[in-house]
């Protein structure tokens, strides 16, 4: 009809509506509201022009798909071994994250932290700005890693009856560690010489302060340990 004016504004996922266009190729543009006067006659095609929210860019097709997000997973300070190869997935997908990977003795892997969030290993997450602080490009997936806490227990090595092994020891991976007091151990005619580790450690007698590892002991995982008073006449 003359004089009828076109209002329609469409709605589509991801997008925003730009202007309507004259022509498939949007190069010729209708103003908003447009007219119809007595020169527009015929059936029209309106052709919608579009940009896309953010996250989102258009593609051949004039669709708004999701920016490319790579996600690259890195070893952390402890980690053995390669880390999980990089997956790129869309803005806005789910993404299950890697399983643990393995890590030094001593060590125990924790999650991946992305974005200074840490998560748990196969957690599924959403790659979106909240997640990821980015609406594209790369970001990293690093594995975190927890000092192991180890458990010491004290055999005085003697039979006197009034002996008294000392409270257990919590020493932690790569932190100094102090032996127990040898107080409570009685051995009559012998004296207190220091604390030796079961024999899958080194065969030398323990110094405080020393840093606590496991480079030396043969059965690594093993958390409980043994240190034998040694006593001398």
């Amino acid at each position: 009809n003359i004089g009828a004016t076109v209002y329609g504004v469409p709605v589509r996922a991801n997008s925003v509506f730009d202007v309507w266009g004259r022509n498939a190729a949007l190069t010729e543009n209708c103003t908003m509201p447009h007219q119809i006067t007595t020169t527009d006659y015929g059936d029209k095609d309106l052709y919608a022009k579009w940009s896309c929210v953010d996250g989102y860019q258009l593609d051949s097709n004039n669709q708004c798909v999701g920016n490319d997000i790579t996600i690259t997973y890195q070893k952390g300070t402890h980690g053995v071994g390669n880390p999980p190869a990089p997956v790129t997935k869309h803005y806005n997908d789910q993404l299950e994250l890697e399983d643990a990977m393995s890590g030094e003795y001593g060590w125990t892997f924790v999650g991946w932290q992305i974005n200074g969030v840490v998560y748990n290993a196969e957690d599924t997450i959403t790659l979106d700005f909240d997640t990821l602080g980015m609406y594209s490009g790369n970001i990293n997936a690093i594995a975190q890693w927890e000092a192991d806490v180890y458990t010491v227990h004290y055999n005085c090595n003697t039979t006197w009856p009034e002996s008294r092994n000392p409270v257990d020891g919590h020493p932690v991976t790569d932190q100094q560690f102090w032996t127990a007091s040898s107080a409570l151990c009685v051995n009559p005619g012998y004296h207190f010489v220091g604390w030796l580790p079961e024999s899958d450690w080194l065969s030398t007698i323990w110094v405080n302060g020393t840093v606590w590892n496991l480079i030396n002991r043969n059965d690594p995982t093993d958390t409980d340990v043994i240190f034998t008073a040694q006593w001398e006449r």
